[in-house]
């Protein structure tokens, strides 16, 4: 997995997420939402979406089917 200079993303929520490591198909990241959970290092491999949302990390709408 390539590494990358730590990305951190503020959400409307308090909550912090950074991409630690990033690769063609997936993902290093630490998720935390002050006051309630930490969920550490995750990896996130890159899928098709089975359903239609929004995107937790982006905030960008999701279709079902798109690659995420």
């Amino acid at each position: 997995m390539k590494s990358k200079a730590c990305l951190a993303l503020d959400g409307a929520n308090g909550e912090r997420i950074e991409v630690l490591e990033q690769s063609d198909g997936a993902l290093v990241i630490r998720w935390v939402e002050p006051g309630r959970c930490h969920y550490g290092e995750q990896r996130w491999r890159r899928r098709s979406a089975h359903t239609s949302g929004t995107c937790a990390v982006s905030r960008r709408k999701i279709r079902r089917g798109d690659a995420v």
